[in-house]
């Protein structure tokens, strides 16, 4: 394991994607069973930030930004889900729809931080960035879609300061 995480931080590529999607997943699922202890029921109100945090710590393996990302993340999705859900409680619309709705909006709230903090290092990255984190979050398929994304960037990144840093100690 420690090779492993040893390898991801030098070279992103693949290792940075299954980081990526583990550290999603575990952030996502340990922010379900917090909301099951705490609420008895399961409302996405503490996953998406867990996972977010998690996933923060990733990027922050390769860029210095994992706090803000993690607290944009759970600053914007609790913003997103507090008037998604006014909003759609005055609609009176089923539990799947809500779900649905809150977590599109919401994950284009949560890709807005995201986008700011990851183009302040990462100059590539585009503004699309928030239409693929509201896509990752309408499907409730954490981290997969956009580790992808994130994995080519990380990773032209990497080879970048990889070179410079060559040829400043040469």
């Amino acid at each position: 394991m420690a090779s492993f995480l040893y390898e991801e931080r030098i070279s992103a590529g693949w290792r940075f994607y299954i980081l990526w999607v583990v550290m999603g997943l575990l952030g996502w699922l340990s922010g379900l069973a917090l909301e099951f202890i705490i609420f008895q029921n399961v409302n996405l109100l503490f996953a998406v930030p867990f996972s977010g945090i998690a996933q923060g710590w990733v990027i922050g393996r390769h860029e210095p930004v994992w706090i803000l990302f993690g607290v944009g993340t759970a600053i914007a999705w609790w913003i997103g889900y507090g008037i998604t859900a006014q909003i759609l409680g005055f609609m009176g619309l089923p539990t799947l729809a809500e779900l649905a709705l809150i977590s599109l909006f919401g994950g284009a709230l949560v890709g807005i931080p995201q986008w700011l903090v990851l183009n302040s290092q990462i100059k590539a990255i585009s503004w699309w960035w928030i239409l693929i984190s509201a896509i990752n979050h309408l499907l409730i398929i954490p981290a997969f879609i956009t580790g992808a994304v994130l994995m080519k960037f990380v990773e032209s990144f990497d080879k970048y300061i990889n070179t410079n840093t060559e040829e400043i100690t040469e």
